[in-house]
C-alpha cells in the first residue's frame, strides 16, 4: 500500500509538504496548550499573591487608621480588604492542588493560618458595626483622641494660672507628654505601614520620653486642680490601655512580615514555573519551525535532485542511442514513478536494439532481424515510423496507431507532414532538404518537442528522435515518438507546486521579516522601558534617601526648637534678675542723689559763715586800727581770718561746682535707670512672646518630623515596588532578546529556503 501511495510524484510531492505542514501545526498545538497552561495556573497564582499581599497591606493601614483616628471610613476600608483577602485565599486555595509543588502547598498552609491569625487580630481592634466596643474597652471614639482631648484640657488651664516655676515645670511636662504620644502614634503607623524596625525604635523612644513625663507628672499632683486631676486620671487609664493595643498593633506587622515572605516565595516560585513555561513555549515554536523548515527544505532539495537527475540520465541515454550508442549500461531504476518507467522502457528498446544489430550478420539473420524487428516494430510501447529520403511514410507500428488515431494502410504512402499541424507542415520538407544538402541536422540525432496532430484534428506534444539508417544503399529514417502530454502535465504540476511553494515561502519570509521587525521594535521599546524603569528606581531611591535626611533634620530641628524652648525659659529668669538689679540700682543712685542735694545745703550755710567770717575781719581790721601799736597783732590775726575767709569761700565754691556736675550725672543715671528699667521689662515681654513662638514652632516641628518619616516610608515603599518591577522589566527584556534571536535564525531559514525553492523552479522551468 504505502508503495503504491509513492507511485506518483504528485503524491510524493503531496506526502512530504504535508508531512511539513502536520508537523507545523503540531508544534503549534503543543504551544497553544503549553500557553494554555501558563494562562490558567501559573499566572493565577502570581496575580493572587500580589493581590492578597496589597490588601493586607491596606488593612494594615486602615485598622491603625481607625484605632487612632476613630473614623468609620478606615473601619469599611478594613471589612472591604478583609472581604478581598477572602476571595484571593479561596482562589489560591483551588490552584493549589493544580498550580503549586508540594513544598508550596506546605507554605501556602502556613500563610492560611497566619493570615487567620491576623485576621482575628484586627478584628478585636475593628469589629462589625453591631459591636458596642472596640477590643479590650475601646470605645467608638478614637482612645488617642481622648488622651490628646485629656491633656489639651489640662494644658488650656494650667495657662490660666500664674507662671511660677513650679507650674512652668508642670506646664512643660505636659506639653512633653502630648508631644511624645503625638509623635509616638505617627511613628506606629509608619512602622506598620513599612514594616522598618527603625520606626518601633523611633516609638520605642518617644513612649520612655512619655513614661518619663508621666512619672513626673505624677509626683506633681498636688499642684493640679479638681478639674486638672479628672482629666489626668483618665489620661492615665486610657494610656494603660493603649500600651496594650501597640502590643497588639506590633505582633500584627509580625504577621503581616511571615505572610507577605511567604507570598512573595509563591510568587518567585510561579514566576519561575511561568518563566520555564514561556522558554518551553519559545523552544516549542522554534523548535518545531526549523524542524518544519529542515524538513521542507530536505523535501525540496530530495524531490528536484531527483526529478532532474532522472530527467538529465533520460535524456542522455536518448542522445546515445539516437547517436547510434547501443552499448551502455543500463539505465538504474529507483523508483516506480512516471520517470522509472520511462528509464525501464529505454533499458528494454535500448536491449532490443542491442539485440536486433547483434544478429543481424547473415541475410538469413537480417530476415530473421526483419522479422524481430517489425514484431519489435509492432510490440513497441513508443509509436515509431519509417519514412524515406521524400518523406514518405513507410510504415506505421501500432502504438503510433493509438497515438495518431490511423490505421497503418491509412497513412503508409503519405508524407509525414500529415502528422505535424500548421506552420511545422509547411517547414518539414525543408528539414530534410537542408539536412541533404548541408548535413547540418535540426531533428535528425537529436530529440525534440514537437506539436503533433491526430487524425480527428486535435494535437498534442510529442517527443521526436529520427535516426537515420542505411540498408541496401537506402537512406530510411526512423523517428521515435513519445506521447509527452502525461509528462508535460506531471512536469506542469511540479512546476505549479514549485510556484506555490516559492509563494508560501515568499510569504512565510515577508511575514517573517514583517514579525522579525517588529520584535525588534518590541526589543528596542522594551529596553527604552527598562531603561526608564531603571532611572525611575534610581530617583525613587534618591526620593527615598532624601526624605529620610528631612526627617532626620526635621528631628534635628525639634531638638533645636526644644533647646531654644529652655533658652528662652533661662532668659526670661535672667531678665527678671537684671530687672530687679536695675531696680535696685536706681534706688541707690536715687539715694547718692538725696545726699548729694543735702551736701549741697551743706556748702551753701558754709559759704554763708565764710562771707560772715570776713566781714568781721574787716571790722576786726578796722577796729585795730583805730588801737593803734596795741592793735597790731589783732590786725595781723584779723587779715589770717579774712585770708582763710576767702579760701574757704574759694573752695566752698569748687565743691559747690563738682555737687552740680554729680547732681548732673545723677540725675542722668536716674534717668538711664529708669529707661533700662522699662527696656528690661519690654525684653522681658519680648522674650515670653519668643518663648510662646517657639513652643508653638517645636509642636509645628513635631508635626513635620511625623509627616516626615511617613513620606520617608512611603518613599521606601516606592522605592521597593519600583526594584521590583525594575526586575520583572529585566526579565521580560531577557525574553525580548530571546524571541528576537529566534527569530532572526526564522528568518534566515525562510531567506535560505526561498532561495532553494527559487534554484528548484530554475531546475524545472
Amino acid at each position: 500500500m504505502s508503495s503504491g501511495i509513492l507511485n506518483s510524484i504528485g503524491r510524493k510531492l503531496a506526502l512530504g509538504f504535508g508531512a511539513v505542514l502536520l508537523l507545523m501545526a503540531a508544534s503549534a498545538v503543543l504551544a497553544f496548550v503549553k500557553l494554555n497552561d501558563l494562562v490558567s495556573r501559573a499566572i493565577p497564582v502570581d496575580v493572587n499573591c500580589v493581590r492578597l499581599n496589597d490588601q493586607i497591606e491596606k488593612t494594615l493601614a486602615a485598622v491603625p487608621a481607625y484605632v487612632v483616628l476613630g473614623g468609620e471610613r478606615f473601619r469599611r476600608e478594613y471589612l472591604e480588604s478583609r472581604a478581598e483577602i477572602d476571595l484571593a485565599m479561596s482562589e489560591l486555595q483551588a490552584l493549589s492542588g493544580v498550580a503549586m509543588s508540594r513544598d508550596d502547598q506546605a507554605l501556602f498552609k502556613q500563610t492560611q493560618a497566619a493570615v487567620e491569625s491576623l485576621r482575628r487580630g484586627q478584628d478585636r481592634l475593628a469589629p462589625a458595626p453591631n459591636d458596642a466596643v472596640i477590643g479590650e474597652g475601646i470605645t467608638r471614639e478614637s482612645l488617642v483622641t481622648q488622651m490628646q482631648s485629656s491633656l489639651t484640657a489640662m494644658i488650656d488651664e494650667e495657662s490660666a494660672f500664674e507662671a511660677t516655676p513650679a507650674r512652668k515645670r508642670l506646664f512643660g511636662n505636659l506639653a512633653n507628654s502630648r508631644g511624645s504620644l503625638s509623635i509616638g502614634v505617627g511613628n506606629v503607623r509608619t512602622y506598620l505601614l513599612s514594616g522598618d524596625a527603625q520606626f518601633k525604635g523611633l516609638f520605642d523612644n518617644d513612649w520612655q520620653l512619655n513614661q518619663q513625663a508621666m512619672v513626673q507628672l505624677t509626683q506633681m499632683e498636688h499642684l493640679m486642680s479638681d478639674s486638672q486631676l479628672v482629666a489626668w486620671r483618665k489620661y492615665a487609664v486610657d494610656r494603660t490601655k493603649f500600651e496594650h493595643i501597640f502590643d497588639q498593633l506590633f505582633n500584627l506587622r509580625l504577621t503581616a512580615n511571615e505572610i507577605t515572605a511567604n507570598l512573595n516565595t509563591l510568587k518567585e516560585n510561579a514566576s519561575a514555573r511561568r518563566a520555564a513555561a514561556g522558554h518551553a513555549v519559545s523552544a516549542t515554536l522554534v523548535v518545531g519551525t526549523l524542524v518544519a523548515i529542515g524538513l521542507g527544505c530536505l523535501i525540496a532539495i530530495t524531490f528536484s535532485r531527483s526529478i532532474s537527475t532522472s530527467v538529465i540520465r533520460l535524456a542522455e541515454r536518448a542522445d546515445e542511442i539516437a547517436a547510434g550508442h547501443l552499448d551502455g549500461e543500463p539505465l538504474l531504476v529507483s523508483s516506480n514513478d512516471e520517470l522509472g518507467q520511462l528509464a525501464s522502457t529505454f533499458n528494454r528498446m535500448s536491449q532490443k536494439l542491442r539485440e536486433m544489430v547483434g544478429t543481424m550478420s547473415t541475410q538469413e539473420e537480417m530476415i530473421a532481424f526483419e522479422t524481430r524487428s517489425k514484431a519489435i516494430f509492432s510490440a513497441a510501447a513508443d509509436g515509431l515510423v519509417t519514412i524515406d529520403e521524400r518523406g514518405t511514410i513507410q510504415s506505421f507500428n501500432p502504438a503510433a496507431e493509438q497515438m495518431f488515431g490511423y490505421q497503418s494502410e491509412e497513412i503508409v504512402g503519405q508524407n509525414v507532414r500529415t502528422l505535424a499541424p500548421s506552420p511545422h507542415r509547411e517547414l518539414h520538407d525543408g528539414y530534410l532538404e537542408r539536412y541533404e544538402r548541408t548535413g547540418e541536422p535540426r531533428i535528425i540525432g537529436l530529440g525534440r518537442e514537437l506539436p503533433a496532430v491526430r487524425k480527428d484534428g486535435t494535437t498534442f506534444e510529442m517527443l521526436l528522435r529520427v535516426v537515420e539508417l542505411k540498408l541496401d544503399n537506402e537512406r530510411i529514417f526512423i523517428g521515435t515518438i513519445q506521447d509527452v502530454t502525461s509528462r508535460k502535465r506531471t512536469h506542469a504540476a511540479i512546476q505549479d507546486a514549485v510556484v506555490r511553494l516559492a509563494n508560501s515561502l515568499t510569504e512565510i519570509l515577508e511575514t517573517t521579516t514583517d514579525q522579525a521587525v517588529g520584535v525588534r521594535e518590541q526589543a528596542a521599546t522594551v529596553s527604552e522601558t527598562v531603561a526608564t524603569v531603571a532611572e525611575l528606581r534610581q530617583i525613587s531611591e534618591e526620593a527615598a534617601e532624601r526624605a529620610k535626611k528631612m526627617a532626620e533634620a526635621a528631628r534635628r530641628t525639634g531638638e533645636v526648637g526644644d533647646a531654644g524652648r529652655r533658652a528662652v525659659a533661662e532668659s526670661i529668669e535672667a531678665m527678671s534678675e537684671v530687672k530687679a538689679q536695675v531696680e535696685s540700682l536706681a534706688d541707690s543712685i536715687l539715694s547718692l542723689a538725696e545726699r548729694a542735694q543735702a551736701i549741697g545745703e551743706i556748702t551753701a550755710t558754709v559759704k554763708d559763715i565764710a562771707e560772715q567770717t570776713n566781714v568781721l575781719a574787716l571790722n576786726a581790721a578796722v577796729e585795730a586800727s583805730r588801737a593803734g601799736e596795741h592793735g597790731k597783732g589783732f590786725a595781723v590775726v584779723a587779715s589770717e581770718v579774712k585770708s582763710l575767709a576767702e579760701q574757704s569761700k574759694k573752695a566752698t565754691a569748687q565743691v559747690r561746682m563738682i555737687l552740680n556736675e554729680i547732681q548732673q550725672a545723677t540725675n542722668t543715671a536716674v534717668l538711664s535707670t529708669e529707661h533700662g528699667t522699662r527696656a528690661v521689662t519690654r525684653a522681658s515681654e519680648v522674650v515670653a512672646q519668643t518663648g510662646e513662638t517657639i513652643g508653638s514652632l517645636t509642636a509645628t516641628l513635631a508635626d513635620s518630623a511625623r509627616i516626615s518619616h511617613q513620606i520617608a516610608a512611603a518613599a521606601n515603599q516606592q522605592a521597593t515596588g519600583v526594584a521590583q518591577l525594575n526586575e520583572g522589566m529585566q526579565g521580560i527584556d531577557r525574553v525580548t532578546k530571546n524571541n528576537v534571536i529566534a527569530i532572526q535564525k526564522i528568518e534566515q531559514s525562510a531567506q535560505n529556503l526561498n532561495a532553494l525553492s527559487n534554484e528548484l523552479a530554475s531546475l524545472t522551468a
